[in-house]
C-alpha cells in the first residue's frame, strides 16, 4: 500500500469518526461543539435535515474521489449513514427519523454522481 493510499484511508476514517461523533452525541446542536467554527455550527443548527445532505455530500465527494466509487464503497457509506441514524434510537435527547436517512443517502448519491461524471469527463479529455 502506497503512503498516499494510507493517508487517504486515514483521512476517510477520520471523516467517518467526526460524522459519527456529531450524530451520536446526546445533543443535536452542532454549534455547541467547541472545535466547529461558530458560523458553520449555527448554519447546521438552522438547517436541520438538510445538514445531513450537505455533510454526506462532502463525505461522499472525498471518499468516492480518493478511496473509490465502486458499489461496495457506496454501500458501505450508505450502511454507515443508516446505522448512525438508527443508533440515535438509544441516545437520550436524539430522535430517529427516516427523513434524516433519506437526506444522508441523497447527499451520498449526489456526490457519487458528481464524482463519476467528473472522472468520465476527465477520461474523455484529450491528452
Amino acid at each position: 500500500m502506497t503512503p498516499f493510499r494510507r493517508y487517504t484511508l486515514l483521512l476517510a476514517g477520520l471523516a467517518l469518526l467526526v460524522l459519527a461523533y456529531l450524530a451520536l452525541r446526546s445533543s443535536p446542536f452542532v454549534a455547541e461543539v467547541p472545535w466547529i467554527p461558530s458560523a458553520l455550527g449555527e448554519w447546521a443548527d438552522r438547517n436541520g435535515i438538510f445538514r445531513n445532505t450537505v455533510a454526506f455530500f462532502a463525505l461522499g465527494l472525498f471518499a468516492f474521489s480518493l478511496v473509490g466509487r465502486r458499489w461496495p464503497h457506496a454501500l458501505a457509506l450508505a450502511l454507515f449513514a443508516t446505522l448512525i441514524e438508527v443508533a440515535q434510537i438509544w441516545i437520550p435527547h436524539r430522535v430517529f427519523d427516516l427523513k434524516d436517512i433519506a437526506a444522508s443517502l441523497a447527499g451520498l448519491a449526489l456526490a457519487w454522481l458528481l464524482v463519476c461524471l467528473a472522472f468520465r469527463l476527465r477520461a474523455k479529455r484529450p491528452a
